[in-house]
């Protein structure tokens, strides 16, 4: 089954309208990107546009970021800075709460709470310098920056999950002109 639109570059399946039907957001290059509600039959609706034209989305995630009970979206863009946006509950977004440099070129990302404080923070992955890390201290606007990686590395996929056991989420990236690297987590909780 087709789905509109074109230039797409990442996708991800989450619940985005809270019907318990898994939705999905597609992530665009240089048009908006765009979420798919299911219908539960085997269909989807039209596209539901988000973020901005031009954006040069490479990647799209699913998380509830500012723990109101609904999936908000967390967009990686290139040349353009990267994106929270909020959602209604309802497939569509509120508002918009851009993070990081427009210089950067951002591929993938990933969310977790690699601090331990209750909130969800963001890992970038970069083609071109090194990543990034942000640690949200007290909300979505209160956002750390901390660089990570060799900015040789070209990353195209950055992961978030426990790898060994201990409780706290690591960070693995994928790279192309470096070895792929394992951060492990050594926050104090």
């Amino acid at each position: 089954m087709p789905l509109a639109g074109q230039r797409q570059t990442r996708s991800c399946a989450a619940d985005l309208n809270g019907d318990g039907k898994v939705d999905l957001a597609l992530a665009n290059r240089r048009t908006p990107s765009a979420v798919y509600l299911n219908n539960g039959h085997g269909g989807f609706s039209k596209a539901i546009p988000h973020g901005r034209p031009g954006d040069n989305t490479r990647t799209v995630t699913a998380a509830g970021v500012n723990q109101d009970g609904t999936q908000d979206l967390v967009v990686a863009n290139t040349n353009r800075g990267n994106a929270i946006l909020l959602s209604r509950g309802d497939g569509t977004c509120e508002a918009e709460i851009p993070f990081g440099s427009p210089g950067d070129a951002s591929s993938s990302v990933a969310v977790g709470d690699l601090d331990g404080n209750g909130t969800l923070d963001i890992a970038i992955g970069h083609t071109i310098g090194s990543n990034a890390l942000y640690l949200s201290k007290s909300g979505l606007h209160d956002l750390r920056e901390i660089r990570f990686g060799s900015a040789d590395h070209v990353t195209y996929w950055v992961t978030i999950a426990d790898l060994n056991g201990d409780g706290r989420p690591d960070i693995v990236t994928t790279n192309s002109d470096g070895p792929n690297m394992v951060y492990v987590n050594e926050t104090h909780r």
